[in-house]
């Protein structure tokens, strides 16, 4: 909607397109508290435990996503799924948002949305240069940017890490200048084309790891534009038309959303993409032609001298850019071939320094016998934390717990306002020291839950399976086996199972329970018929449950057996289905 505004295109209600924007992403009114609404122009999100008014919830576009954004300054993935997606495209939306503010003149409103701009920053690891989920204020792990999984959304990291396209000399200088992040996007196209973790039909057209068949990655080719490497932009959109494009029945090389792949193209072919929508500027690359006219007006034509031995590209006065208004009011442009320096051009600039929240870098929310916690922020402001609600500490050195433990951190940036991130919260949980379990089947990379421990760790997986807390093992039965160090005294096992069938997850046919004193020969307890219907479109959770005469072990095993293929009635139908297990309770 900014986009269209900013290219003159005003025959509505401004106003009314501005409160759709606005009510859509919510603002600093939808939140409950008095502090929700920002305490200086300086500080971007609120230092209070905010709360989305039920108003707000039923008209915005993801109530939870948007309200964890908000509350932490990211979308955690405790929260919503596809919670880095959503961050990096929040961000983005925020900063459309917060120009349309600016041009209606909403001082007020263009600083709250242009400090929410910044959130992208914090799903940012300068550890790997990579966009992570963050779960429990920790890195989410396991961790692969080849990794299709929930926390991405028909992508993985690899392309979604350079999907800040407002704040692109940011995203440069954190991976340490035009250099470093030219060999990032260069190992984008090297990489392997091999995917990890789910299986996504979306993620087509691959060249490394940059996938043409999907939004995502549209502009991607682009970026070289921003470090001064023009003519690498040139070279990898010349290869995408001329190889990617066929006259043919099957002649896209993607899923043509909205005619999106088709939009690339054109605009492509002309020598122009808009990287930024919305910052009235257009990447310059080598047309497909010489001459083209547009609506007996714009006439684009181009050069074809060489040099170099390097593939040329094509820019407009020394500039690897062309602004939409000398696009639109002037007859003709030539494309020549140049030696350009340029970095980073017109691209909009945030007008603020990303603020950047700390994290606890890679430490597991259950433990055994201790845990070491080291907290990192990409700025150098001071941390503060608690832990139990004790006195706050100033963060100088890692620290080790022994004990369940939850720490509420945030940084305080001193630069004369002392402006304070949002508040942080990890809760980690001490695993009694007696136990193990044993997995016997693999689990789906996509849906590890955290590993093997995650079956007895005392937290409970929610409705919303996409946030990660559930174990899911495709194609095959279950069986999980835990083992004490020493015999117990046995008297109810439990085990708890999702269904949404919409999502391929079934209920096992049956969960069956056992016991054992030296894991090879074991005792039947109960064996469960779920009796669940082949047909539901409710997610539902059910727990499982056997109960023994008292008897000591040192073994419990559970198997569940898979439901089979999918049903006839179904879209998937004959494709294998998934059993999700959380929590195996021993009393």
């Amino acid at each position: 909607m900014w986009d269209a505004y900013n290219k003159g295109i005003r025959g509505y209600d401004v106003n009314k397109a501005y409160e759709a924007m606005t009510k859509i992403a919510t603002n600093y009114t939808d939140y409950e508290n008095k502090n929700s609404k920002m305490e200086s122009t300086n500080t971007g999100h609120s230092t209070s435990d905010i709360v989305m008014k039920e108003e707000a919830k039923l008209r915005c576009a993801d109530a939870d996503a948007l309200e964890s954004y908000n509350k932490f300054g990211y979308v955690r993935s405790d929260d919503s799924h596809e919670s880095v997606s959503k961050t990096l495209e929040y961000a983005y939306d925020d900063w459309c948002i917060a120009q349309m503010a600016n041009t209606l003149g909403k001082q007020e409103d263009y600083e709250y949305y242009m400090h929410r701009s910044l959130s992208w920053v914090n799903v940012y690891d300068p550890t790997t240069g990579f966009m992570r989920a963050r779960k429990n204020g920790t890195l989410y792990e396991p961790f692969s940017p080849y990794t299709v999984d929930n926390n991405y959304t028909e992508a993985n990291s690899w392309q979604y890490s350079f999907y800040v396209p407002h704040n692109l000399s940011k995203l440069i200088s954190l991976h340490g200048g035009a250099e470093q992040f030219v060999k990032h996007v260069d190992d984008l196209f090297t990489a392997n084309e091999k995917t990890e973790g789910r299986e996504q039909a979306d993620i087509t057209g691959l060249i490394g790891q940059y996938a043409h068949g999907n939004e995502p990655s549209h502009q991607l080719a682009y970026l070289y534009n921003y470090a001064g490497k023009q003519y690498m932009t040139a070279s990898k959109t010349n290869f995408v038309i001329h190889d990617f494009y066929k006259n043919e029945p099957d002649g896209l090389i993607g899923n043509e959303d909205c005619g999106q792949m088709s939009a690339w193209f054109v605009l492509s072919a002309l020598g122009i993409y808009p990287v930024c929508p919305g910052a009235n500027s257009y990447e310059i690359t080598e047309p497909l032609f010489d001459t083209v006219v547009l609506n007996n007006k714009i006439k684009l034509s181009k050069e074809t001298r060489k040099g170099n031995d390097e593939l040329n590209y094509y820019a407009i006065n020394n500039m690897h850019t062309i602004s939409h208004d000398e696009l639109i009011n002037t007859k003709q442009k030539l494309f020549s071939v140049t030696k350009n320096t340029t970095l980073f051009g017109d691209e909009p600039s945030a007008h603020f320094s990303a603020a950047s929240n700390p994290f606890i870098l890679n430490a597991p929310k259950i433990f055994k016998d201790a845990e070491q916690i080291e907290m990192r922020t990409l700025n150098t402001a001071d941390i503060y934390y608690s832990i139990n609600g004790q006195e706050e500490m100033k963060y100088e050195t890692p620290f080790t717990i022994h004990d369940h433990s939850e720490i509420k951190f945030y940084t305080v940036q001193n630069n004369g306002r002392k402006e304070h991130s949002p508040f942080q919260f990890a809760t980690f949980t001490k695993l009694p020291n007696d136990r193990h379990v044993i997995l016997k089947s693999v689990y789906n990379k996509a849906y590890s839950a955290g590993g093997a421990e995650s079956m007895i760790d005392g937290i409970f997986g929610k409705l919303n399976w996409r946030a990660g807390d559930w174990q899911g093992y495709q194609g095959q039965n279950v069986e999980t086996i835990i083992a004490f160090d020493k015999a117990k005294e046995i008297k109810t096992i439990a085990a708890n199972f999702l269904e949404d069938q919409n999502a391929w997850i079934f209920y096992p046919k049956e969960v069956s329970f056992f016991i054992s004193d030296d894991s090879v020969n074991w005792t039947l307890v109960k064996s469960v018929p779920t009796n669940k219907s082949d047909h539901d479109e409710k997610v539902s959770i059910s727990k499982f449950t056997a109960n023994c005469q008292p008897t000591t072990v040192h073994f419990v095993k559970v198997i569940a057996k898979n439901f089979g293929p999918m049903p006839q009635w179904h879209e998937g139908r004959g494709n294998e289905t998934f059993i999700f297990i959380d929590e195996i309770s021993v009393d």
